[in-house]
C-alpha cells in the first residue's frame, strides 16, 4: 500500500503580518490531488494539526472542508495531536469522523487500537509528556523514554506490517543533531529534564521502536531522516526566512507485505513560496519575479536607506522583512543627529517606520510604552 505522510500543518499561523489560512487551504488541496492521482490509500498527518490550542473558527473551517473532501474520495486519514495542538479540540469530532474514515487519536492509549488498511496496521501516538503518560498510565515514569516504553509494551503481538504515527522528539541513527526550523526555530536544542529538547518536547532513542516497519514522525520542521524506516517529512509550508532556500515536497511511502519500506518525493508549487533576496536595496528591486511570494530581504546597502519596506512593498507585494547585514539596527538611526540623546521609545517609534514603513499607532505605542517599563521598571515616558 501507498500513503502520503504530513506532518506540522500549523493551520492558523501567520508569517509575519500575513495569514497563510489561504496557503494552507491550497497546499491541502494539492495534497489531496496528489492522493487522488497516485491512487494512495490513506493521508497521514503526524500532529501540529492547528498553530494553538485555540484555533480560529477559520482555521478549524479549513480542516474540516478538507476531510470532508477526503471522506468523498473515500481516502482514510489517519491525524494525530501534536504539542501545538489541544485534544479537546481534535476530539469533539472523533466519532463522527471515523465512520468517514477519518482516524482521529488524541489519548495515549488510542496506539494501543490499531487502524488497518490493505493490511498494514496503523498504530497513532498523539504528542506524550512525562506527566502525559503517568496520568494515562496510572504510574510514575522517571523520564519520558520509560512512559513510552512502558505503553509500547501494552501493544497487542505484531501480525502484519505495522507503522508508527508520533509527534515526538525521536534521535536519528547518523547521531546527526535535528535542526527546528519553523515555529521551533527560537526553540533550539535545550537540555530539559528528559534530555534534549526541542519545543518542550524530549528526546526519545530510536531503539524505543524497533518493532515498527515504518516511523511516521511530526514536531521537526525540516526534512529529517531518522533511520532507512523513519522520517520526518517537514512542515509543508514554510513559516521563516531560515527556511527559504529548503525544498518542500510531499513525501509518499510505500510498503509491501514484508514491511519492506520505499519513499518517493513529490514536488509541488505552494499558493506562495518564502524567498530570501540579499544585495543592495537598488539590486533586489530590480530583481526579476517573485511578486507573489514572501519576500524576506537582507540588505547590503552601506549607507541608511530611506523606507526601505515601503519600497519593498511597492516592488513586492508580499514583502515581509528587511534586514541589515552590516549595519545594527541602533547605526540606522545614527544619521539623524550624532551625539543626539533621545528617548528609547521615540528611538523605537523610528525604528518602527524605518522598518515598516508607516507610524505607529496609538495602540502600539501604548503597548510599547508597557513593554518598556516591565522591561527596565521606570515609569510612563509620555
Amino acid at each position: 500500500m501507498k500513503f502520503l505522510h504530513l506532518s506540522d500543518l500549523h493551520l492558523g499561523k501567520r508569517l509575519r503580518e500575513y495569514d497563510l489560512l489561504e496557503d494552507s487551504a491550497f497546499m491541502l488541496k494539492e495534497a489531496l490531488s496528489l492522493a487522488r492521482r497516485e491512487g494512495l490509500d490513506a493521508i497521514l498527518i503526524a500532529g501540529d494539526i492547528y498553530d494553538t490550542g485555540a484555533p480560529s473558527g477559520a482555521a478549524q473551517k479549513v480542516l474540516g472542508a478538507f476531510l470532508a473532501d477526503c471522506a468523498e474520495a473515500r481516502i482514510p486519514v489517519l491525524l494525530i495531536a501534536g504539542n501545538h495542538d489541544s485534544p479537546d479540540r481534535l476530539s469533539y469530532l472523533s466519532e463522527f469522523a471515523r465512520r468517514e474514515g477519518i482516524h482521529i487519536a488524541f489519548e495515549a492509549k488510542d496506539v494501543l487500537l490499531p487502524v488497518s488498511i490493505k493490511g498494514v496496521d496503523f498504530h497513532l501516538l498523539p504528542y506524550q509528556s512525562r506527566a502525559s503518560l503517568s496520568l494515562a498510565l496510572g504510574e510514575e515514569f522517571p523520564s519520558l523514554g520509560e512512559g513510552i516504553s512502558s505503553l509500547l509494551s501494552r501493544l497487542p503481538e505484531k501480525r502484519r506490517p505495522r507503522v508508527l504515527l508520533a509527534h515526538q522528539l525521536v534521535l536519528p541513527s547518523s547521531g546527526k543533531p535535528l535542526v527546528p526550523g519553523g515555529s521551533e526555530t527560537a526553540l533550539p536544542l535545550v537540555l530539559g529534564e528528559d534530555g534534549y529538547e526541542v519545543g518542550g518536547t524530549g528526546n526519545l532513542p530510536l531503539s524505543l521502536f524497533e518493532g515498527f516497519d515504518y516511523l511516521a514522525l511530526g514536531h521537526i520542521h525540516k526534512r529529517t531522516k531518522v533511520c532507512s524506516h523513519g522520517y520526518y517529512p517537514g512542515a509543508p509550508l514554510k513559516f521563516e526566512r531560515d527556511e527559504a532556500k529548503d525544498r518542500r515536497d510531499f513525501l509518499v511511502v510505500e510498503i509491501d507485505g514484508e514491511g519492506n519500506v520505499s519513499v518517493q518525493d513529490f514536488p509541488w508549487k505552494p499558493l506562495h513560496d518564502v524567498v530570501l533576496l540579499e544585495g543592495t536595496l537598488e539590486e533586489i528591486l530590480s530583481t526579476e519575479g517573485h511578486e507573489g511570494d514572501y519576500v524576506f530581504a537582507l540588505l547590503e546597502d552601506r549607507e541608511r536607506v530611506e523606507e526601505p519596506m515601503r519600497r519593498l512593498k511597492a516592488r513586492f507585494p508580499l514583502a515581509a522583512w528587511v534586514g541589515y547585514r552590516r549595519m545594527e539596527g541602533s547605526a540606522l538611526l545614527s544619521s539623524r543627529g550624532a551625539g543626539e540623546r533621545k528617548d528609547p521609545l521615540a528611538l523605537f517609534e523610528e525604528f518602527h517606520k524605518e522598518m515598516l514603513g508607516k507610524e505607529m499607532g496609538e495602540e502600539e505605542k501604548e503597548y510599547a510604552k508597557a513593554v518598556f517599563h516591565e522591561a527596565t521598571g521606570e515609569g510612563d515616558r509620555g
